[in-house]
């Protein structure tokens, strides 16, 4: 891992809310491909602070497995309203 994603995952772990505003200001697709090699262990603090809305859009944007582990590091009604949030067809993965 270079320095970077150190400084970057160091962010989201220590402070989660300010790395969960960051992050609902970027349009999804481009808050995915900066979240996708950070673990769901890490991730899932930043969620849990996100709005349901912008968090939604963003698991839509991530791959299936991290998506279901950062559901499933939810608990279990805030992982069940960003489902329902999400689109049909991708909450069915």
């Amino acid at each position: 891992m270079n320095k970077a994603n150190l400084l970057s995952q160091a962010f989201l772990k220590q402070r989660p809310k300010a790395a969960a505003d960051l992050l609902e200001e970027f349009p999804p697709e481009q808050a995915a491909a900066f979240i996708e090699r950070i673990s769901a262990y890490v991730l899932a603090p930043v969620f849990n602070e996100m709005a349901s809305w912008p968090a939604a859009r963003l698991v839509e944007q991530l791959t299936t497995q991290l998506a279901v582990d950062i559901l499933g590091s939810l608990p279990a009604n805030d992982a069940e309203t960003l489902l329902r949030l999400m689109d049909s067809e991708r909450r069915a993965q």
